[in-house]
């Protein structure tokens, strides 16, 4: 059993093309891949929900306006956010970003209409485009 994990380890190795690191740095670049895609397949999972439940109070139509409003304003504010970052320091930036994303939480927990989660999406989009 333990050949197959060296082989498996190996493969991995090679495939990220991580040989020439030291161990350290090759343990670490694992330790990222396997906490990175936990992060990942959790947002999958997450937006699954948040689709079903945005369903319940909106319509279909509904729902495609507002994801076409957040990726749209994520989208327009993307460059001139990171433009921010460079200027008052990307901490700041960050701690803003996260201030957006608590605030949209809160629109998203008490919306029970479609304007109170197009304020949704606008705090996450302002929020997803500074933290990008």
């Amino acid at each position: 059993m333990a050949v197959k994990v060296v082989i498996m380890g190996s493969w991995v190795h090679n495939r990220l093309e991580i040989t020439e690191m030291t161990p350290k740095s090759q343990s670490l670049a694992m330790k990222f891949c396997v906490l990175n895609s936990t992060q990942i397949a959790q947002a999958q999972v997450a937006s699954t929900f948040l689709v079903l439940f945005l369903l319940e109070v909106i319509s279909f139509t509904e729902l495609g306006i507002l994801f076409a409003i957040q990726f749209g304003l994520m989208a327009l504010l993307d460059y001139p956010t990171g433009a921010l970052g460079d200027a008052i320091g990307h901490k700041m930036v960050l701690a803003f970003a996260y201030c957006c994303y608590a605030i949209s939480i809160i629109f998203l927990l008490i919306g029970n209409s479609f304007v109170e989660f197009v304020i949704y999406a606008a705090l996450t989009a302002l929020g997803g485009s500074q933290e990008s």
